[in-house]
């Protein structure tokens, strides 16, 4: 474990030099942070007590791993104390946000020992540096976190992309207590990362970053809008064949979007600055490109005071790594610009070089904070304060700083009472992953948060839960394939029911979000070979909310998965192979629920909209082992939504058995229930008919009414 106490000492950053295209700037002061080998400053903010608060990296010398650290500044720039909080891995943080009751929120990854991984993390610290809660997750890629805003529900939402070799972008919403809402991945096959956030007055969000997988070649800007449970709207690419990325926005004040970043326009690498406007359509309204000859890149933009202030470095200008910030109007054009150059100073012992700009913040006396970093490789952390003012040129020296004082400051494993580390999930937006710790997306239903905890210990029971609900993401060129409501929301609580109230491990239980065919075959597979090694004493639970379909010749029935057509089926999964499967070895029973119908018709009514009629699936084969087959309806009846409780109709009375029996019941306790529950309120709220089924095996008929998970 790292030593928690703290003790940063303050390097010199010898000079800086101060040059104006066409106005010169005042610098109030300047500081720079710094004990160790690799510290940089990658977010600030002015805090509504007018203080300024930052946050980053440090990396103390002789260490092999990194802490993130905070500090908080007066308006003067004195410090008023600055803590770092980490465990036996790498803790980065790239941004932070003052939260709604006046602490603050940082965003990043961590690391444990002997973990190849980032887990995306999120702290919450009070005004004074404690720290409130802490929260992180990861899907099979890892995660990291890019770019952290408030949102209108006093939440807070955030931007990044998984750590893997073909990363997808990334976005988790979290409520003010650090508790998940949901999360969602969004790429292709290839490299795709979320830079920065915005929510716009509808509530939609929109994110900028970069996509591989998309556009005309190399990586290009990519604009992503989302509504407030993370659905995708629309997504937009813009760029060449070469590369473009898209860092930092900023919304107009009519709606249009400022996106900041990177060009490559000569084709040997090297990045020019890249802003371009584009409307609520995505259309582009101009572009500029700021940049010389050598490698000019940007980090940020903010709405400064009137005008757009970009952030990040340029060696176009003397060859060496300077700061540089451009202020342009709403039309792209400079309105001035300069560049910040550590230099040797003779009355300094240190001497750096190299600056960079990572993010602004703007002050109420009309001027600007800098943070970011210098030196080339043993970097310090770099915060200037400046007032734009007349037209000349001034160097100004930076004086010495006191170091910190020695807090003791907490560590991720040191956690406040009744708050615990937490791994959750990420499902996939455009590319599915096997998700492990799911969090409920909606919770609107009292089932999702009164989840009971039972004595079951069922360790030899494995479980393949599937929710497909998104369809029409998958199947873009498709326009009878349709979404199922609910059907996320449906397997993920039904997931938590399994572990906490029927007592099955979390490691036995595989879940699936939007999952593809060879996805849901490989899941199945997993159960196959579970039963085969359990030699007779496994149970198998197969639990599957989303589309059925029946064969539009053969009439046999199939399950859906989201990148599957009705076009062909036959690469779906077959009802009858799938019973076939699960019984193929000697097993203590296999349990299913299958929230779908299969007459072409669906939750929103439309699947086979294109066929004008409901197809009667063929009789089911007798099946085989000890099987019982929980299914929502009958024959062409179709399977409904609960949408005041945001469920399927069969799911929600499935889970309010578990709920109310502590799982503690008979199956032929579950199959009444159900039956009974399903047929009433499907008339009184959709004045339908459904009618859920109980098939039993052949070997389970005469001791199935009994059994009890």
């Amino acid at each position: 474990m790292k030593s928690i106490a703290l003790l940063f000492s303050i390097l010199l950053f010898a000079t800086v030099s101060i040059y104006g295209q066409a106005k010169a700037i005042n610098v109030d002061w300047a500081k720079t942070f710094g004990k160790g080998t690799d510290d940089i400053a990658y977010d600030i903010i002015k805090d509504s007590d007018g203080n300024f608060v930052l946050t980053g990296v440090t990396k103390p010398k002789g260490s092999k791993n990194k802490d993130l650290d905070v500090l908080k500044l007066d308006p003067l720039g004195n410090l008023l104390w600055g803590k770092k909080y980490g465990r036996e891995g790498n803790d980065i943080a790239n941004c932070l946000v003052e939260a709604h009751d006046g602490g603050y929120i940082i965003a990043g990854s961590s690391s444990s020992k002997g973990r190849n991984k980032n887990r995306l993390g999120v702290l919450k610290l009070n005004k004074y540096g404690d720290q409130v809660w802490t929260n992180t997750f990861e899907n099979q890629s890892g995660g990291i976190a890019k770019s952290i805003i408030r949102t209108n529900d006093r939440g807070y939402i955030v931007v990044g992309h998984t750590k893997s070799l073909q990363a997808d972008a990334l976005v988790v919403k979290f409520n003010q207590n650090g508790k998940i809402e949901w999360g969602k991945t969004f790429g292709g096959e290839k490299d795709d990362k979320g830079e920065d956030i915005l929510q716009l007055s509808n509530g939609n969000f929109v994110l900028t970053g970069k996509t591989n997988s998309k556009g005309k070649g190399g990586y290009d800007l990519w604009v992503l809008r989302l509504d407030q449970y993370g659905r995708k709207l629309s997504d937009k690419v813009l760029g060449g064949y070469r590369n473009e990325v898209g860092k930092s926005m900023v919304a107009t004040k009519d709606g249009d979007l400022i996106i900041t970043g990177e060009i490559e326009t000569r084709g040997d690498g090297l990045m020019d600055i890249w802003a371009v406007r584009i409307g609520k359509d995505d259309s582009m309204i101009w572009e500029k490109k700021f940049g010389g000859s050598s490698e000019d890149r940007a980090n940020t933009i903010i709405q400064g005071h009137g005008g757009y202030v970009i952030g990040g470095y340029t060696k176009s200008i003397g060859g060496s790594k300077k700061a540089w910030i451009i202020k342009i109007n709403g039309r792209g054009e400079v309105v001035w610009e300069h560049d910040f150059e550590g230099r040797n100073h003779p009355k300094f012992k240190v001497r750096k070089e190299g600056t960079e700009i990572n993010s602004i913040a703007k002050t109420e006396d009309g001027g600007y904070v800098l943070a970011g970093n210098t030196g080339l490789f043993l970097m310090n952390k770099l915060i200037i304060k400046f007032r734009h003012d007349k037209d000349d040129r001034r160097t100004v020296d930076l004086e010495p700083e006191i170091s910190f004082r020695k807090d003791e400051p907490i560590v991720y494993d040191q956690l406040p009472e009744n708050t615990t580390l937490k791994s959750v999930p990420v499902e996939s937006d455009e590319k599915p992953k096997v998700v492990v710790e799911p969090i409920p997306v909606y919770q609107k239903s009292d089932l999702d948060y009164n989840i009971p905890n039972s004595y079951l210990k069922n360790k030899n029971t494995y479980a393949v839960i599937i929710g497909n609900e998104d369809y029409t993401t998958f199947q873009t060129n498709l326009n009878s394939e349709v979404n199922v409501d609910y059907a996320e929301n449906d397997a993920r609580i039904f997931k938590e029911y399994a572990n906490k109230t029927l007592g099955i491990p979390n490691r036995n239980i595989t879940l699936l979000i939007n999952a593809t065919s060879g996805q849901m075959q490989q899941a199945i597979s997993k159960l196959e070979k579970l039963a085969e090694v359990s030699e007779g004493k496994a149970k198998l639970l197969f639990y599957y909310a989303g589309h059925g379909l029946p064969h539009e010749k053969t009439k046999d029935a199939y399950l859906m998965p989201v990148d599957i057509s009705g076009t062909n089926i036959e690469l779906g999964i077959k009802l009858d192979d799938l019973y076939t499967r699960l019984s193929k070895y000697k097993t203590e029973r296999v349990t299913v629920f299958l929230d779908a119908c299969f007459s072409g018709a669906g939750r929103n009514q439309g699947l086979l909209a294109m066929r004008g009629v409901k197809i009667r699936p063929k009789k089911r084969a007798p099946i085989s082992g000890n099987m019982v087959i929980f299914s929502s309806s009958s024959g062409i009846e179709s399977s409904s939504p609960f949408h005041d409780e945001e469920h399927g109709l069969f799911t929600y009375f499935l889970l309010q058995k578990l709920q109310s029996s502590k799982g503690d019941f008979r199956y032929s306790d579950l199959s009444q229930y159900i039956y009974e529950n399903v047929r009433l309120e499907s008339v009184l709220l959709n004045n339908k008919e459904q009618s859920p089924e109980t098939q039993v095996s052949r070997d389970a008929e005469d001791k199935w009414r009994n059994w009890r998970f």
